[in-house]
């Protein structure tokens, strides 16, 4: 024998066919509107990606050399194997000498001067690094002494992240 509960009656109540059609149809103007604001926010990031640029760089590790007679001061980076093929002269270097912390003091801009076809003791190959200027990008000099050590990034592709995205696609 089935129990009879006294709410069953209103669970399958049926509303007049104008009810229904407000409660199971979504008004136009909420599905035009929802569709226009996602085809904005769509075009936002697609520009956005267009402009944000997305460099591809090495890093590697910069020994200070001595100033050249016209008192140039240039460094040694030391480029692994895997990454000589991407390195060329004239390539923007981003410097961070290691005394000077860069969060602080900012990074020197430098770019390659020329690259080594021999490899040395550790099997890597070198490139000299011409520093333009002993002017931070914070605005600050700093001294450049002979032997110190810096971080350098060897910045072998600048592209928008479209770019990438696209180049990987097509």
């Amino acid at each position: 024998m089935e129990q009879k509960y006294p709410d069953d009656e209103l669970r399958f109540v049926r509303h007049s066919d104008e009810i229904q059609d407000i409660m199971t149809k979504i008004p136009s103007g909420v599905v035009r509107w929802g569709m226009t604001l996602f085809l904005l926010v769509f075009i936002l990031i697609f520009a956005l990606a267009a402009f944000i640029r997305y460099p591809d760089v090495i890093t590697t590790t910069l020994k200070i050399s001595p100033a050249s007679q016209n008192g140039a001061v240039s460094g040694v980076a030391i480029i692994p194997q895997n990454a000589l093929s991407r390195v060329t002269a004239r390539q923007i270097v981003i410097i961070s000498v290691k005394r000077y912390p860069f969060e602080q003091y900012g990074v020197l801009k430098g770019e390659i001067g020329s690259v080594s076809g021999t490899l040395d003791e550790q099997n890597n190959y070198s490139a000299v690094v011409l520093i333009r200027s002993d002017v931070t990008s914070s605005g600050m000099k700093i001294l450049l002494q002979p032997g110190m050590l810096a971080d350098a990034k060897v910045v072998t592709r600048d592209e928008s992240l479209l770019k990438r995205l696209l180049a990987r696609v097509f």
